[in-house]
């Protein structure tokens, strides 16, 4: 619960105050009259247990004053009113932007945000930390993470110092700042939060205060004041832990008279699990579901909840933020967790680890390193590595005639659905090469067959902050276009060739960019993905026009298409050829021609036995009115005048005619 004055309690209790709201973005300040649309949900865990870090999230609508940078701060805060007093202004939540979108008829903005438990999906360990660093305690830990991802950690959050963090590398790789803070909150038997005020905060499940506590602070009692109200029995006390360390060792303490938990930390140990126990086993767990729940602005996620005659703790909270700040409150669980008999004795699981360990086997020589899996079908995979190399290879039960796969999937970090490789030196692919994806500074390529091609750099002009004008070419079906495409910096996300939105495989926000414009996240290239991320790619909308065209078009002489190439945009709506201009080689003739604003195709036509110009211009008029001075005008077609010098002989006679770009015409009379 947060810390209010008396004003604010004292308001509070009376049933006709008012609740305010405003936010702060990236500085500005929004009232009520700026906002349309305000909601926070999130909480500590989805189901009762320990080891949570799970990030809030804000979906908001407002009238926006002024450009919003990306990934900006947003800050709620409520106050309370009544009459003429108002209570201090009380913060709930700090969270970043992460999708925006822009209604067209009414210039709203919706959004999407998160709070910076989101920053901590990164990597922990870079070069900068010393490998003597280790084993390092929770509370240094925890502070260097919660720098790293830009808070503070919030002063009740309290840390063992029995059980020091070791070098976080883990199975899969580096740990990420995310689940060295979901091992850190298993030893201490709780869950992270960021606060309302935007801080780090480990919340014991055995913190919320006792039902009959008269001291606590951290609880209040909302009567009847919900729209409905849903609750189970109390589930089963916590009476064992398993404490899982690697896919090979736990270790378990307590009997199975109650729920058995299951939780992981590589650096666990039997301490570890015996103290976990000791802090889990005596609390209850009242299961319930409250919706339109007027509970105060001031209360956290953690605190006690009285409902109606029932005790439990505000586990998710889900706030509108209008002048009642209803709130959907719970304690979330379902009937399958409460398993009569989900313990396996030690015994049982050293019995399948033994056995999963029979069927796979390392062997290991001065000379090389085999490692060999043996499926009880009869399928074998085997990786022998020596200095000279390494070799895979793959059984299977198929028939020859059928098609045999060996499935390949590299974990790099967290990302278990792709991988970054880096190969310094030739790769030589003797079948067929697919992906979803394709870069390369050189290539050269003997046969390549591809259903589009373009050549626009949208997201790497956006990274930059580039709008200028895009220009480039596409290759697609049958037709070769140049295209210009302006923009002026609005944005969309961007989406691949078949319409599914890309998103980015890590956070960019600080990347360096290459020469080509790629993003690099210390020293390391982050791909786009069709899977859905927390970071969407975002590129600049643009509004294209094809100024040049090459492509196929049907000849009603030969009977079939040929190609053509098309200048220009065009301006006319009945007739888009109107303004363009033309060039094609037909199967008697080659054109050249503009499609005038008369509909009129105006040009050179060339055959083999002929010339054709037409629209060629005309002489309309001439005018001999200066003849006698020694000059006369010509007015052909458009209205063009052309001014002609004369000379004459001594007889009078023109024998030169000079226009005006000093071309001369001799006049010849022949024998006096």
């Amino acid at each position: 619960m947060q810390p209010t004055s008396d004003l604010y309690k004292a308001i509070l209790q009376n049933p006709n105050h008012e609740k305010e709201i405003k936010l702060n973005i990236a500085g500005v300040e929004y009232g009520m009259g700026d906002i349309v649309s305000c909601s926070t949900s999130g909480g500590l865990f989805s189901q009762p247990g320990i080891g949570n870090c799970t990030a809030r999230q804000i979906q908001l609508e407002i009238f926006p004053l002024g450009e919003i940078p990306r990934q900006a701060q947003i800050q709620i805060f409520v106050r309370l009113s009544l009459g003429e007093q108002i209570s201090e202004w009380i913060p709930k939540g700090v969270f970043f932007i992460s999708t925006r979108a822009k209604n067209k008829l009414t210039g709203s903005l919706t959004i999407t945000g998160y709070d910076a438990m989101l920053k901590a999906e990164q990597t922990w360990i870079t070069d900068d930390y010393a490998t003597d660093m280790w084993p390092m305690s929770q509370a240094d830990a925890v502070a260097d993470i919660a720098s790293r991802i830009g808070i503070e950690v919030d002063g009740r959050t309290v840390l063992s110092s029995d059980f020091p963090v070791e070098y976080p590398v883990g199975e899969n790789g580096d740990l990420t700042m995310r689940e060295v803070l979901g091992y850190i909150a298993v030893s201490n038997a709780g869950n992270w939060s960021i606060t309302d005020e935007g801080k780090l905060r480990l919340i014991g499940y055995a913190d919320t205060p006792a039902e009959d506590d008269e001291k606590a602070t951290n609880k209040t009692n909302l009567g009847n004041n919900v729209s409905s109200l849903d609750y189970g029995e109390k589930i089963s006390r916590i009476s064992r832990i398993n404490l899982v360390v690697d896919s090979e060792n736990m270790y378990t303490v307590g009997d199975d008279t109650g729920r058995t938990l299951e939780v992981a930390c590589p650096w666990g140990t039997q301490a570890m699990a015996n103290s976990i126990l000791a802090k889990v086993s005596g609390v209850d767990y009242q299961p319930y579901a409250a919706a339109d729940a007027l509970l105060d602005p001031a209360a956290e996620l953690g605190d006690g909840v009285s409902i109606a005659g029932i005790y439990s703790v505000v586990a998710t909270s889900a706030i509108t933020f209008d002048k009642m700040c209803e709130t959907d409150i719970s304690a979330p669980y379902t009937d399958e967790i409460d398993d009569e008999y989900p313990y396996k004795t030690p015994e049982q699981r050293n019995t399948e680890r033994q056995l999963a360990q029979t069927r796979s086997i390392i062997t290991k020589t001065a000379e090389e390193i085999n490692l060999k899996i043996e499926a009880t079908d009869g399928r074998v995979s085997q990786i022998d590595q020596t200095v000279s190399g390494i070799s895979l290879s793959v059984t299977s039960t198929s028939s020859a005639a059928g098609q045999t796969t060996a499935r390949i999937t590299l974990q790099v970090g967290p990302n278990s659905y792709n991988g970054y490789i880096t190969l310094d030196g030739n790769v030589d692919v003797s079948g067929q090469l697919s992906a979803d994806a394709l870069y390369a500074a050189l290539g050269e390529v003997a046969d390549l067959s591809v259903d589009r091609l373009s050549t626009s750099r949208r997201i790497a002009l956006y990274l930059a902050g580039d709008t200028s004008d895009d220009n480039y070419i596409r290759v697609s079906g049958k037709t070769l276009d140049f295209i210009t495409g302006s923009t002026d910096g609005a944005i969309e996300q961007a989406t691949n060739p078949n319409g599914a939105l890309i998103y980015w495989e890590a956070d960019v926000s600080g990347a360096e960019l290459d020469a080509l414009g790629y993003p690099y996240v210390d020293g390391v290239r982050i791909f786009t993905t069709t899977t859905k991320t927390a970071w969407p790619v975002y590129v600049y909308k643009y509004t294209e026009l094809v100024k040049r065209s090459m492509t196929f078009a049907w000849d009603d002489e030969s009977v079939q298409y040929l190609p053509v190439d098309i200048y220009g945009t065009g301006y006319g709506k009945t007739d888009p050829d109107m303004g363009r201009g033309f060039l094609q080689k037909k199967k008697n003739s080659f054109d050249l021609w503009f499609h005038s604003i008369t509909g009129e195709d105006l040009g050179v036509f060339i055959g083999e036995q002929y010339t054709d110009i037409v629209g060629l211009r005309k002489t309309k008029s001439l005018d001999f009115s200066q003849w006698d001075a020694g000059s006369f005008t010509e007015v052909v077609d458009g209205d063009l005048t052309e001014d002609y010098s004369v000379d004459f002989d001594d007889q009078g006679r023109p024998v030169k005619i000079t226009d005006g770009d000093g071309h001369e015409t001799t006049v010849s009379w022949g024998e006096a």
